[in-house]
């Protein structure tokens, strides 16, 4: 690398001046009285020195004030080469007519710097003659160039690095800048200052890569770093190479000849690719040839971001008896970056073989003593077919036909015949039942078994019944929940009550809400509990609702009645006393043996007695009700307090049962 570092030195004050080369240039001026007047001579001193580490040829020092010629003084070892750490001095004059500032551009070039390399400088006005510099020649900045692999590398870690130590520490500020590369879709761009400390010469800087599932070509961007504290650095570049190459995917399929006039292959491929892929498709002979499917090769195109199409081979239908056969697909990648496909297998299904046909029938139990099944084959033969007949159970089982190996015959040249199976009559009712019927051959295929579907006896549909039961008050009551023939299924029926002429739990207590008839079951019984009591009660009864949830009966409901005896007298009715002082209050129970069902109404009236009547008391009830259920009610009469000496009085209260029944 050529490069130079030029530094201009002035009287009465330092300047410093840096460049992205290496090699210095260094300009001392002097006058004899200083600069200050007119016609004053400014003498120029100006040393070379080759700091970098290619050798400069040609070298060239000039200015471009009319007047001064730099002429070399010194030339290190005189061969005209400015070598590596030599160093060369120029001398010039300079008259200043004017006597004022001198303002001059010095350029430096050889045969290595093209460009020249300048420094403007103004002399200023000034007596003294004598010049002060400081020169510090600062650090190449370098970014090395790097390569990462997206899915392996997180991370692009770029060294970042300076020529020679710094005696402080440097500020680098790193960008990047989009190539085939583009952040966001292959990087994250990341400006961020990193710092090289004082006396280290390196880093890193690390910028994000990102990992996608797109296939892609070899990317690259470039990382540029900038610092006013180093010569400016070439960009690196960072190149990254993809891990996403897409896979070619063909896929197996199976065809039927005669049925699909073209094998449908789906080519895909396992992920997107940011170019147009391009597959060419051919076809290798198996045990299928060219007279099994049409031979041709297709070019199938995936445009960018596309991952998945179909290619049609036509299959070629024949009238030959086959077994099944195949051929290979090939794809193999034409264009782009793809892996080629493993092959895939078509598979051809002939269809010109025999195949035996079961016929499916209908048949009702009690009106058709045999199922008559068709049995057939698709084409004729030469030669006697013999079929081998079997029955599969299904919801039909032995108990509804009879089960047996049959071998029946069909003539060559013909294709169909029957078999007859015999079909069970009993007395059960059964939902619609089915059995299959299988055919083999050594000389036909089995197809799809036949059905015998039974629909059932009308007559075998049982009817509900609900029973009833009567009781005497406190012992259990058990209703019959009756089919009138059995069934092959569960028949549920939803239990409900209705409390008729009874109090519903305080007379009977029932829990069940639901029964099952079990399948080949016709009863089941509902219990339940009455309540012993003390109340006079009259014959009562309740209702038993069934209502058919699950299950066939001829009819959906059905009714039964729960009657319940009392056992309890008739209440006896009593009118009590009481005794009290003048002025307090007399309270009178009237009371029943045992309770009622029925309110008890009690007509009330007073004979006064031995009393004054209402100069003694005051009585204003005349009926009381003793409720349903209960005992006894209490007759208030309040007392009169007088003065008056009397001896004990007494009154008599009388009660008439107006209505309800009492003993």
């Amino acid at each position: 690398m050529v490069s130079l570092l030029l530094i201009v030195f002035a009287f009465s004050f330092t300047t410093q001046t840096v460049f992205s080369q290496n090699a210095a240039l260094i300009v001392n001026t002097t006058t004899e009285d200083g600069n200050d007047t007119a016609n004053d001579v400014v003498n120029y001193i100006a040393t070379i020195r080759n700091t970098g580490d290619v050798a400069l040829n040609s070298v060239s020092l000039t200015s471009n004030l009319a007047g001064l010629t730099l002429t070399v003084d010194e030339d290190g070892n005189g061969d005209a080469v400015l070598d590596v750490g030599e160093a060369w001095t120029y001398i010039g004059s300079y008259t200043n007519a004017a006597g004022t500032s001198v303002s001059s551009t010095f350029s430096l070039t050889s045969a290595e710097i093209t460009t020249p390399i300048t420094y403007s400088h103004t002399e200023a006005v000034h007596e003294d003659d004598y010049a002060t510099a400081v020169i510090k020649v600062l650090p190449f900045l370098k970014l090395d160039d790097i390569t990462v692999t997206e899915g392996d590398n997180p991370v692009a870690m770029v060294p970042v690095s300076i020529s020679h130590p710094s005696t402080e520490a440097i500020d680098v500020q790193i960008t990047q800048t989009n190539g085939s590369a583009v952040d966001s879709d292959d990087y994250t761009e990341t400006t961020i200052t990193v710092t090289i400390p004082a006396g280290q010469t390196s880093i890193t800087v690390d910028i994000p890569i990102t990992n996608d599932n797109i296939g892609e070509s070899t990317e690259s961007f470039t990382v540029n770093g900038t610092s006013s504290s180093t010569c400016p650095a070439t960009p690196s570049t960072v190149t990254i190479l993809d891990d996403d190459t897409p896979v070619v995917i063909l896929e197996d399929v199976t065809v039927t000849e005669g049925t699909d006039p073209v094998a449908t292959i789906p080519v895909s491929i396992s992920n997107p690719s940011d170019e147009t892929i391009v597959v060419q498709i051919t076809q290798t002979i198996g045990t299928a040839g060219t007279d099994d499917y049409t031979v041709e090769t297709i070019e199938v195109t995936f445009l960018a971001g596309e991952t998945s199409t179909t290619v049609d081979i036509d299959i070629e239908d024949d009238l030959l008896l086959e077994n099944t056969e195949t051929f290979s697909v090939n794809g193999t990648v034409t264009s782009s970056n793809a892996t080629n496909a493993t092959p895939s297998i078509v598979t051809i299904l002939d269809n010109d073989i025999n195949a035996i046909v079961i016929g499916s029938v209908i048949v009702t139990e009690g009106t058709d003593a045999v199922a008559t099944v068709p049995v057939s084959i698709t084409n004729p033969s030469v030669l006697p077919t013999v079929i081998t007949i079997t029955q599969t159970i299904g919801t039909a089982g032995t108990d509804d036909y009879t089960s047996a190996t049959i071998t029946v015959t069909i003539p060559a040249g013909a294709t169909t015949t029957t078999v007859d199976i015999p079909i069970t009559n009993d007395n059960i009712y059964e939902a619609t039942e089915s059995f299959t019927v299988n055919g083999t051959s050594p000389t036909a295929t089995s197809g799809a078994p036949g059905i015998v579907t039974i629909l059932e006896d009308p007559t075998d549909v049982p009817a509900l019944t609900i029973g009833d039961d009567t009781v005497t008050e406190g012992d259990a009551i058990s209703i019959p929940v009756t089919l009138s023939n059995p069934s092959s299924e569960d028949v549920v029926v939803a239990i409900t009550y209705d409390n008729g002429s009874t109090e519903g739990s305080d007379d009977y207590v029932a829990t069940t809400t639901t029964v099952t008839i079990p399948a080949g079951a016709t009863q089941v019984l509902i219990p339940i509990s009455t309540v012993e009591d003390t109340t006079n009660e009259p014959t009562e009864s309740f209702t038993i609702n069934g209502t058919v949830t699950a299950g066939t009966t001829s009819n959906a409901t059905a009714t039964g009645t729960g009657t319940i005896n009392d056992d309890d007298a008739l209440p006896a009715l009593t009118i009590g006393d009481d005794t009290v002082t003048e002025g307090d209050a007399i309270s009178i129970p009237v009371t029943l043996s045992n309770p009622s069902s029925e309110d008890v109404v009690v007509a009330i009236t007073y004979d006064n007695g031995s009393t004054e009547g209402s100069d003694d008391y005051v009585a204003t009830t005349t009926t009381v009700t003793i409720p349903a259920g209960a005992t006894q009610v209490l007759i208030p009469i309040s007392t009169v307090e007088d003065t008056t000496n009397e001896p004990t009085e007494s009154f008599t209260i009388n009660g008439t049962v107006t209505a309800g029944t009492t003993s």
